[in-house]
């Protein structure tokens, strides 16, 4: 922790919370929730979930994977890889006509070829406690119509998933086998991905993408090949070159067999014979199987995973060490509720009351970030998450600005917890939330330190806190709250939260407002001078 109290002048601040305290020894206040009384007669996957979400019984968040999490996944992309084509792999170029077994463009030997590989670029865990409360009860639903006949008929042979699946018990949990319960993938956009992990798969989206080969259904794969096929980057946007597939968790139950194209492969399941359809084109074209269920409850999307594509003439070793060095940046945060939307082109300004998990994560927060000694530490009473496309994109361009320059001139901005000589003195904000498992409230996975991205204080008063949260940002105080201008005027922000309260008001009730801010600091001048 920091023994010397540092005060920064930003240049450009992003409010990511309000949170408003009231000073006092005992908690005193109490609020109860419906949803968090609810109670599930299911099991909740017990590596894949947080303890938190389990013991709440509600949550619904998507969170940042670490680096061992985004190995196993990258493993499991390595190993599921096929160097086969399909005609349902579009030309890159636009110029050839669906083609059976592809067209020269894709073709390995093509220009630029069948990708050799793929760089995981993001993973994404989903929880979802209604989502999977929905397939668990699907599942059990099969169990009890199949129970005489279990175990069923298993896949001959193994899905490519099988083996790093169950070699990688901290990133996923046993499978139900005798259900044929299976991991596959779904490929797809970004923003599809990031809605369908919000909002779960829509059928009436289904077989779009796959032609309806085996009726109108939710198309999986057992190679990440097979599902690059359907998938898409976003030309000239944020995700241009970035591909998504979604890594399901999937109950196939009785399935029904096939070596041919039968769209009406869904009447089976409809009259109860079979659960789901199994295409088997490997049989006799060579190709792939794919996989089809007819309902949204049968599978849960448990992992989303971004990447970009290598071809033959990539170095894939050196991408994948470059990627681990500097992980892709969301757009917009993986927790927000609004994360699958495009800030630049979707207009939303809204606010979120927080669950019960993130305040504690927060008041933790508050805690550490506190230096007073023999001083009641702040309770956090409530607090709301801020999502404002406008007041974000305008953020966002400032950083990106600043990103460019720190690689033109190929050298990262001096941290900020060196511009004293001291190299272990993180801010504390920074230090405090290393501690926590907070990726799914406040992600530090999505913060860039080669600009000094972090997160600070801001205090103020409680009517100018709702103005710059309604989007007229930091523009909006102007100032007020401030008493002196000490570094010239601009937005003061400060990693001990001690030194905010001096600059808030209480509102009627008697509680301040501090807002937790994202903050681009850049190159930061240092001084110990009590004025500069």
């Amino acid at each position: 922790m920091m023994t010397q109290q540092r005060r920064l002048r930003h240049l450009q601040t992003r409010s990511a919370w309000t949170t408003h305290l009231r000073l006092m020894e005992m908690p005193m206040w109490v609020r109860w929730s419906s949803m968090r009384n609810m109670v599930y007669a299911t099991r909740f996957p017990s590596r894949a979930f947080p303890p938190a979400g389990r013991a709440a019984r509600h949550f619904d968040q998507m969170v940042c994977v670490g680096e061992a999490g985004r190995k196993a996944i990258e493993q499991l992309m390595h190993d599921t890889y096929r160097p086969l084509v399909t005609q349902d792999r579009p030309c890159p170029k636009g110029e050839c006509p669906k083609t059976p077994a592809g067209c020269p463009c894709v073709r390995p030997d093509g220009d630029p070829g069948l990708p050799a590989g793929y760089i995981v670029r993001r993973v994404i865990r989903v929880e979802d406690s209604e989502m999977w409360v929905r397939y668990a009860q699907r599942r059990e639903a099969i169990r009890r119509r199949r129970r005489h006949r279990l175990p069923l008929r298993g896949f001959e042979p193994e899905p490519f998933t099988s083996q790093v699946v169950d070699t990688t018990p901290d990133s996923f949990d046993p499978l139900e086998k005798d259900l044929n319960e299976v991991y596959l993938w779904h490929g797809t956009r970004v923003r599809g991905g990031l809605a369908i992990a919000q909002n779960d798969f829509c059928l009436d989206m289904s077989g779009s993408g796959a032609g309806g080969m085996l009726g109108s259904g939710i198309y999986c794969a057992e190679s990440c090949t097979k599902a690059d096929e359907y998938a898409k980057d976003e030309p000239g946007g944020y995700y241009d070159g970035i591909f998504a597939m979604l890594l399901c968790r999937v109950c196939m139950g009785s399935m029904f067999y096939t070596t041919k194209r039968d769209s009406d492969a869904e009447e089976g399941i409809k009259e109860g014979t079979y659960d789901s359809t199994l295409g088997d084109r490997a049989k006799y074209h060579r190709t792939f199987r794919e996989f089809v269920v007819y309902d949204s409850d049968q599978l849960y999307p448990e992992y989303l995973v971004l990447y970009s594509r290598a071809h033959r003439d990539d170095d894939l070793d050196s991408l994948r060490e470059q990627s681990a060095m500097k992980p892709l940046h969301m757009q917009l945060p993986a927790y927000w509720h609004n994360c699958h939307q495009n800030p630049t082109t979707d207009s939303f300004g809204v606010q979120y009351w927080v669950r019960g998990a993130t305040r504690k994560l927060l008041q933790h927060l508050v805690t550490g970030s506190f230096s007073p000694l023999g001083v009641p530490v702040p309770e956090i009473l409530d607090a709301r998450r801020i999502e404002f496309s406008r007041m974000w994109s305008d953020y966002v361009d400032f950083r990106r600005r600043k990103q460019l320059k720190v690689l033109e001139r190929g050298s990262k901005c001096i941290e900020v917890n060196e511009v004293d000589a001291k190299k272990d003195d993180h801010a504390v904000t920074h230090c405090v939330m290393q501690e926590l498992d907070a990726e799914d409230a406040v992600s530090l996975e999505n913060l860039d330190g080669s600009v000094n991205e972090i997160l600070l204080w801001h205090g103020t008063t409680p009517e100018l806190a709702e103005k710059i949260c309604r989007g007229y940002g930091f523009q909006a105080a102007d100032g007020a709250g401030i008493q002196s201008f000490k570094f010239g005027k601009g937005t003061y922000l400060a990693e001990d939260i001690s030194s905010c309260l001096n600059f808030c008001t209480e509102d009627a009730e008697g509680a301040k407002c501090v807002l937790l801010c994202r903050a681009v600091c850049g190159d930061v001048f240092y001084t110990e001078a009590e004025e500069e």
